[in-house]
């Protein structure tokens, strides 16, 4: 963020921030622990998530979260636990998508990376 804003601006901005940091390191049920990035962020949107009321309604969000957390552990090497994740976003797409729908074949191909 550049400075030209002035200070009380910039002061207000960096304050605002680190507002919004506390704010959301208070609605986490317990600390993420994850050995990558793209784990910690997939590990975060599923915390989001699961406490959701609307949950139910959003099955294609579901659905994109698992397969991206999955893809995460895929990446960090962990088929294992990639899996059961990239298994029940493509159960979650055939629900809401039709069998040639590229995102239902983008998590069945990944699924069958995990599984070669």
């Amino acid at each position: 963020m550049p400075r030209r804003l002035g200070s009380r601006r910039y002061e207000a901005s960096v304050t605002a921030t680190e507002r919004v940091y506390a704010a959301l390191a208070k609605r986490l049920p317990a600390p993420v622990v994850a050995e990558s990035f793209a784990e910690a962020a997939a590990a975060l949107a599923d915390a989001e998530f699961t406490d959701s009321k609307v949950r139910p309604y959003f099955v294609a969000t579901d659905a994109q979260l698992e397969v991206a957390h999955g893809l995460a552990l895929t990446a960090a090497g962990d088929c294992a636990r990639a899996l059961p994740h990239l298994e029940r976003g493509a159960a979650l797409y055939r629900r809401v998508h039709v069998a040639s729908s590229p995102w239902l074949g983008e998590a069945d191909a990944h699924r069958a990376i995990c599984l070669f």
